[in-house]
């Protein structure tokens, strides 16, 4: 790996690293035609290493089609910054510490966590899965733009959480309950078959269930229906847990609280281990082909 990890402190390598990126893009090929017949072919004006593909004439950068690539900023300051998350660092620490503007740092949370966010989604559930919901208040932080209606009757959403033996995920959904059009966005295709879902009483579970081929166990007063040594504790704990999570960061504007059920899920698959975390972050990120503009952030909704 890129780093040595010493007396709770990081030793980030970044000549590994640099080797390790060349090797990547020597097996992965040009990103345009993924021909590998490629050679080195200089420097960027940003100092990023140049590559030219001898198939297509094309030329391309290591960062080509990841999410760094329109950032002026080096490779090596962003590795710096997911180091400085993995540490629970504030966005003013980071701030001070990258010598970065407050709003780059902010920004640079988000595309994070936002290019991350398909990889830590990529699981499945399987054999005795809990499923708990959590409701929770909207937040209007960093809303400027006209008045709000704090009267609407929507005026919170609900945290969708999944626990079995092995995966973890939190999610949030803007509507006032749980519906099937939502378990189908956010459920669909990661609960293995013929597994038991323990679940809250809502009848849209029932549907989801049996669409999917699952066992149903709902709740019925304070038993649950048929499979009575199971319940669903862990799960909402878990969204309990979330809401808990976000009040670190002096609240989180509803829009953007799914950026950061994913930093929750990364830090609890991880123990909250930042070795743990800041490779799960890395390796994520840098692979990933999301690039995410400040004009995006816009255009940001909850499932």
């Amino acid at each position: 790996m890129i780093y040595d990890y010493q007396d709770d402190d990081f030793i980030i390598d970044f000549d590994k690293f640099n080797m390790e990126v060349h090797s990547i893009i020597k097996k992965t090929g040009c990103p345009y035609c993924r021909n590998q017949n490629i050679s080195k072919y200089g420097y960027t004006s940003q100092g990023r290493k140049r590559y030219i593909c001898k198939n297509c004439g094309r030329t391309f950068s290591e960062t080509t089609g990841t999410p760094i690539y329109n950032s002026k900023k080096a490779i090596n300051k962003w590795i710096e910054y997911i180091e400085c998350m993995s540490k629970s660092d504030t966005l003013r620490e980071i701030s001070s510490k990258l010598k970065i503007s407050l709003t780059t740092a902010f920004q640079w949370r988000h595309k994070i966590l936002h290019a991350v966010k398909s990889k830590v989604l990529n699981v499945e559930f399987c054999n005795e899965v809990e499923i708990g919901e959590t409701v929770m208040e909207k937040n209007y932080k960093g809303n400027h733009h006209g008045k709000l209606d704090y009267k609407d009757d929507n005026n919170e959403i609900r945290i969708l959480s999944c626990v079995d033996n092995n995966s973890r995920m939190v999610i949030g959904i803007d509507e006032p309950f749980i519906r099937k059009t939502n378990l189908d966005h956010v459920l669909k295709g990661k609960i293995k078959i013929n597994s038991i879902i323990t679940t809250a009483r809502n009848m849209s579970y029932v549907q989801f269930a049996r669409e999917n081929s699952l066992k149903m166990n709902m709740a019925q007063g304070r038993r649950f229906s048929i499979y009575s040594h199971l319940d669903n504790k862990k799960a909402v704990m878990q969204g309990r847990s979330f809401i808990n999570f976000t009040k670190s960061f002096c609240g989180v504007a509803t829009r953007y609280i799914n950026f950061y059920s994913i930093l929750y899920v990364i830090k609890l698959i991880n123990n909250d281990c930042c070795k743990g975390i800041f490779e799960n972050l890395y390796k994520n990120f840098f692979i990933s082909n999301d690039m995410m503009r400040e004009r995006d952030f816009d255009s940001i909704k909850l499932v």
